[in-house]
């Protein structure tokens, strides 16, 4: 009996493997060029909203006459048109555009890529600005003492300043080397205007210090390599002013410090 020769597979045909291997990648091809314009359409609508949502700038100079606003942004100097109907937020209360101040940091939401429709920011005001509350808040019991209690400073000193307080307001007298920069407040940011070696007011507490008369301040240094100390205390042969002085000492250069106070 003869036995039956197996019967071999037939080879494989490699011409109608590789077509159908570059019509899959020809496809491939086809879907990702077809995707690639939608998808960078999407990017670049992306990018448009979250700038437009909001970008963190330093105010440089306000004409509400001319309805233009300039700021200091990490690209370059920019400015935008003010219309009637842009809003006005500082130090988290209703403001005007008078109110705002070069040195201010600000975020601008844009109706359009050249219009702010909301301008946020935050700041040191000129005393008796007129802010208002974006709502109403409660009213506060008879008798009642509210108001700020803590204060948190954060500046760049060189050399030695005496920082004052008073009914109020806060201010800093320059003894040497380099004045103070990079001043941060309760985590408002403050551009200090001089006056030969004295500071303007800052008065952008919110909401406003609580009296300091008869007060025990307690004053820490959370940072900086110098000595920070009390000055004098707030009497009434002094008018009721608090001072301490910040010596960055001899050391070479500037160094950052955070002072803070309670009461």
């Amino acid at each position: 009996m003869v036995s039956a020769l197996p019967v071999a597979a037939p080879a494989p045909n490699l011409d109608t493997q590789s077509s159908q291997t570059y019509q899959l990648t020809g496809q491939a091809l086809f879907a990702v060029k077809t995707l690639l314009p939608p998808l960078w359409i999407l990017l670049v609508v992306f990018i448009f909203a979250v700038a437009g949502s909001g970008r963190a700038d330093q105010v440089v100079s306000v004409d509400a006459a001319a309805g233009l606003i300039t700021v200091q942004a990490k690209s370059g100097l920019k400015s935008y048109r003010l219309k009637p109907f842009t809003e006005v937020t500082i130090n988290g209360r209703q403001g005007s555009l008078d109110v705002l101040k070069a040195g201010m940091e600000c975020t601008i939401s844009l109706a359009d890529p050249s219009t702010a429709s909301k301008i946020t920011a935050i700041g040191n005001v000129a005393p008796g600005a007129a802010l208002k509350p974006l709502k109403p808040g409660p009213i506060a019991p008879a008798g009642a003492v509210n108001g700020t209690r803590k204060i948190t400073i954060r500046a760049n000193i060189d050399g030695s300043d005496v920082f004052k307080i008073q009914d109020g307001k806060l201010w800093i007298e320059h003894h040497s080397w380099q004045k103070p920069v990079k001043v941060n407040v309760n985590g408002i940011p403050w551009l200090p205007q001089w006056t030969e070696n004295r500071s303007d007011e800052f008065v952008a507490f919110n909401p406003p210090l609580a009296p300091i008369v008869d007060a025990a301040i307690v004053l820490r240094k959370g940072a900086g390599r110098g000595a920070v100390e009390m000055v004098e205390p707030a009497t009434a042969k002094n008018n009721y002013t608090y001072s301490f002085k910040v010596d960055d000492g001899g050391a070479g250069g500037a160094d950052n410090y955070e002072v803070r106070l309670s009461w």
